[in-house]
C-alpha cells in the first residue's frame, strides 16, 4: 500500500506525450469553437446547402435521402424536395463541413429522373432560423470547457502519468464532431484528417481506461504485469475492427460487409472502456489509504459523471438522434453535467483537494484571475444594462449619470472583490493556511521546550503532519564529523550519512534547503533542510515524498526552512544549557570532593 515510483515506461515518453497532448488540446478547442459557430450558423466561413439527409444504401450505393429542405436554400432553388435522393461527385462531401461560396457537383434523383447539378453554398444565417441557437451554443460550450480543463491539466502535469492521462481523456471526449471543421475541411485535407479524428476517438477510450489504472499505481501499488499489455492488445483489436469501417462509411456513405458502418462498434467499445475505467477507478479508490480516499472522492464523482453521461449519450444518439436534440430534457442535462458540473468538480478537486499538485502559485493566480475577470464582466454588464434601461435625453445629465455609475462601480468593485477573495481563500486554500499556521505556532512554542529530546520528537511529528504523512528524519553531527540519525525515520535511509554527501555539500554552499534529486546523492528523500550556525552545518532534516506524489511547493519549502532554522537554534540553546548544567554539577561535585579531602586532613 506504500507509494511507488513512476514506472520506467512513463519516464521516457511522458514529456513527448505532454507536448503532443497540448497540441491535441489546442486543436480540439479550435475545432470545438468552429463547430459551435457553424452549428449555430454564426461561422463567417461556413457554407450550407440547406438540406438534411440520411444514408440510403438500399436505394443505390452512395445515395442519400433528403429528409428536410430549407426554403430559399441553394438546394431548394435547384429544385430539390423532401424524399429526393442525391449523390455527391465527391463521396466524402456528404459529411464534410462545407465552406462559404463553395461549389459542389451532385446528382439529384427526383421520382426516378436524374439530373446533374452544380450548387454553390450559402452562409447558414441566410438559410436557417435562430430558434435553436441557445441550445447549440450551450452544447458547444459544454465541449469547449472540458477541453480547456483537460488542456490545463496536461500543461501542468509535469509529465506525471495519471494527470497526463486524465487531461488527454477530457480533451479527447470533448471533440464535438467526428471530423475536421471548415478551416481544415477542404476536399483534399478532409479524408486523411477524418481518419485521424476517428483514430483519436478510439484512442480516447484507451485513455479513459488507462487513467484509472495509472491512478491505481500511483495511489495503491503496482498492477499485475498482464494488465497493461492486455489494454494495448484490446485497443489494437478495436482499432483494426472499427477504424476501417468508420472511415469508409464517413467518406462514402456505404457500410462494409460484416463490419457495417463501424459506429456501433465504436459506440459499444467506448461505452465498455468508460464502464471499465469507472470500475477500475472505484477499485483504486477502495484500496487507497483513508487520507487518499478523501482527496480523490470528488475526482471519482466527476469522472463517473462523464463516463455515465457519455455512455448514455452515445447509445441514445445511435438509437434515435432526436433523443439528444434541442427538445430533449436529457440533452440539456448533458450540457449541464459535461459542460459545468463535471469540469467544476475536476477544478475543485485539483485546486481544493490537491488531487494533482499543479503549482500553488499558479493555482492561486488562476483562481483569483478567474474571479477578478468574472467580477469585472459582471459589473460591466450591470453598467451596460442600466445604461440601456435608463434613457436620458439631456447630454449634461447623461454625463453626470455616467460619471456617477463609474464611481459607484469603482467603489463597489473593491469591496465586493475583497469579500469574494476572502471566500475563495476559505474555500480553496484553507487547508494550506491551517498547515502553515500550525507550523508557525510550533516555531513560536519551540523556545519554551526545556528538554532537547522532547523538542526533537515534537519537531519530527510536526514535520510529518505538515507533509500530510510524509516520512521525516532528523540528523545531527556526531563526534566523528558524520551525521547520525537522531529522530524519525525514512525507509532505506542510512543511520549515518557522510559529511560530504552531495546534498550536504549543496546545503553548505547555498545555505538553504536542497532538492535531493538535483544532486548526485543517493539518499531516498525528496527535500533536505539544514540547520546552519555560522559556517557549520549542525544538522539537517530529510523529508520523504508526500503521499500521492505531490511536490513541496515553494511557499512550503520557505516555511519548512524557517522553522528548521528556528528549531536548530533552540536545540543549540538547550544543548548549551545542558552543558552548563553538567558543568555546574561537575563543579559542585568537585567542591564536595575538595571539602571532604580538607575535612580528612583536619581530622588527622
Amino acid at each position: 500500500m506504500g507509494q511507488t515510483t513512476a514506472p520506467t515506461r512513463w519516464r521516457s515518453l511522458s514529456r513527448v506525450w505532454q507536448v503532443l497532448g497540448l497540441i491535441f488540446a489546442i486543436f480540439v478547442v479550435e475545432q470545438d469553437i468552429e463547430y459551435t459557430l457553424r452549428t449555430a450558423h454564426l461561422h463567417p466561413g461556413s457554407g450550407v446547402l440547406g438540406v438534411t439527409f440520411t444514408a440510403a444504401p438500399k436505394f443505390a450505393p452512395g445515395y442519400l435521402k433528403l429528409s428536410a429542405v430549407a426554403p430559399n436554400s441553394p438546394m431548394a432553388k435547384a429544385g430539390a424536395q423532401v424524399g429526393d435522393h442525391i449523390r455527391f461527385d465527391r463521396p466524402a462531401d456528404w459529411q464534410r463541413p462545407l465552406r462559404k461560396d463553395e461549389t459542389l457537383g451532385l446528382t439529384l434523383d427526383h421520382a426516378g429522373v436524374q439530373r446533374h447539378l452544380v450548387v454553390t453554398t450559402a452562409t447558414g444565417d441566410k438559410v436557417f432560423s435562430a430558434d435553436d441557437r441557445a441550445f447549440t451554443l450551450g452544447l458547444g460550450l459544454s465541449n469547449i470547457l472540458p477541453a480547456l480543463v483537460g488542456g490545463f491539466i496536461i500543461w501542468r502535469s509535469g509529465g506525471r502519468g495519471a494527470a497526463l492521462l486524465l487531461g488527454l481523456s477530457l480533451v479527447g471526449f470533448a471533440k464535438a464532431s467526428p471530423g475536421p471543421e471548415p478551416w481544415l475541411s477542404t476536399p483534399e485535407t478532409y479524408p486523411p484528417l477524418m481518419g485521424l479524428c476517428v483514430v483519436a476517438l478510439i484512442v480516447t477510450g484507451g485513455f479513459f481506461l488507462a487513467f484509472p489504472l495509472r491512478f491505481y499505481e500511483e495511489t495503491v501499488g503496482p498492477l499485475k504485469r498482464w494488465v497493461w499489455p492486455s489494454l494495448l492488445a484490446t485497443m489494437a483489436l478495436a482499432s483494426l475492427a472499427n477504424i476501417p469501417a468508420s472511415v469508409h462509411y464517413l467518406l462514402t456513405a456505404q457500410a462494409l460487409p460484416v463490419l457495417g458502418d463501424g459506429f456501433f462498434g465504436v459506440t459499444v467499445g467506448a461505452f465498455a472502456a468508460m464502464a471499465g475505467s469507472l470500475a477500475a477507478m472505484i477499485l483504486g479508490w477502495r484500496r487507497a489509504r483513508p487520507e487518499a480516499q478523501k482527496r480523490y472522492a470528488l475526482l471519482l464523482i466527476a469522472f463517473g459523471m462523464i463516463v455515465a453521461i457519455q455512455g448514455v449519450l452515445g447509445l441514445f444518439a445511435y438509437v434515435d438522434p432526436t433523443l439528444v436534440g434541442p427538445k430533449s430534457l436529457f440533452a440539456w442535462v448533458t450540457i449541464a453535467v459535461q459542460g459545468v458540473i463535471a469540469p467544476g468538480l475536476f477544478a475543485y478537486a485539483i485546486l481544493r483537494n490537491k488531487v494533482f499538485d499543479l503549482s500553488f502559485a499558479l493555482n492561486r493566480t488562476l483562481v483569483f484571475g478567474v474571479v477578478s475577470a468574472i467580477l469585472l464582466v459582471a459589473f460591466g454588464l450591470s453598467e451596460w444594462a442600466l445604461d440601456k434601461l435608463v434613457h436620458i435625453e439631456s447630454r449634461e445629465t447623461n454625463a453626470l449619470l455616467d460619471g456617477g455609475l463609474a464611481l459607484g462601480v469603482f467603489l463597489a468593485f473593491h469591496h465586493v472583490h475583497r469579500f469574494v477573495e476572502q471566500v475563495v481563500e476559505r474555500l480553496f486554500f484553507r487547508h494550506w493556511h491551517e498547515k502553515e499556521a500550525a507550523l508557525k505556532s510550533f516555531a513560536r512554542q519551540s523556545p519554551a521546550f526545556e528538554k532537547r529530546e522532547a523538542l526533537v520528537r515534537a519537531f519530527v511529528v510536526e514535520l510529518q503532519a505538515f507533509g500530510d504523512g510524509a516520512e521525516a528524519a532528523l540528523y545531527l553531527r556526531g563526534a566523528a564529523g558524520d551525521y547520525e540519525l537522531t529522530e524519525g525515520e525514512i525507509a532505506r535511509a542510512p543511520r549515518t550519512i557522510e559529511a560530504d554527501d552531495p546534498v550536504l555539500v549543496l546545503m553548505r554552499t547555498d545555505r538553504g534547503p536542497a532538492e535531493v534529486a538535483a544532486t548526485r546523492s543517493t539518499l531516498p528523500a525528496t527535500l533536505a533542510l539544514p540547520t546552519i550556525h555560522g559556517r557549520d552545518l549542525k544538522g539537517f532534516v530529510l523529508l520523504g515524498p508526500k503521499p500521492g506524489g505531490l511536490e513541496y511547493r515553494p511557499d512550503e519549502k520557505t516555511a519548512l526552512a524557517a522553522v528548521t532554522a528556528q528549531v536548530g537554534m533552540d536545540m543549540d540553546v538547550l544543548r548549551m544549557e545542558q552543558l552548563e548544567q553538567s558543568l555546574a554539577s561537575l563543579r559542585a561535585a568537585d567542591r564536595r570532593l575538595e571539602d571532604a579531602r580538607l575535612a580528612g586532613i583536619g581530622g588527622s
